[in-house]
């Protein structure tokens, strides 16, 4: 076996160990490091979310400190192999997603590749983002969109 996949091999317990429901948040996290992704401090990471990439392109998930991602959310930074690159290249694409510190995605929310979440900015349950969203900001649906904007009284840890 090459030392390129065995490496592969790794990542992929990695990730697969970050979204275990039987570890403490504070071991997903280190797994999801280990895996590749750019994770911060504080972080919260619920049980069975999912990253769709290629193995090798965890480094494209940047999540900043004291961001939290819900539970069986989907964070999708690439779409494989098809063809259909070719046809939808604003919704069918290869991107990083960046989640901004103090953001919030709520449970079953789906985050499309190249999307930023600003910070403390809210996505809602079950909502599908396919366009940034703003600081400061609460979306929600299918497709997201603005919904309200976030109130922060003391925002001195920056």
């Amino acid at each position: 076996m090459t030392l390129n996949i065995i490496i592969k091999i790794r990542k992929k317990i990695y990730r697969n160990l970050s979204k275990s429901p039987w570890l403490p948040n504070r071991l997903r996290v280190i797994f999801l490091r280990a895996a590749g992704a750019a994770v911060g401090k504080d972080v919260y990471l619920a049980p069975c979310w999912e990253l769709f990439c290629h193995l090798g392109e965890e480094h494209l998930l940047t999540i900043e400190d004291r961001a939290s991602i819900g539970a069986s959310i989907t964070l999708s930074s690439n779409p494989n192999n098809s063809k259909l690159t070719k046809y939808f290249p604003d919704v069918v694409k290869i991107g990083k997603v960046h989640i901004e510190h103090d953001a919030w995605c709520a449970m079953h929310s789906m985050i499309f590749p190249g999307v930023t979440i600003g910070k403390y900015s809210i996505v809602g349950a079950g909502s599908l983002v396919m366009k940034d969203v703003p600081p400061y900001t609460m979306v929600a649906g299918i497709p997201a969109k603005i919904i309200k904007r976030v109130e922060v009284d003391n925002e001195n840890n920056d």
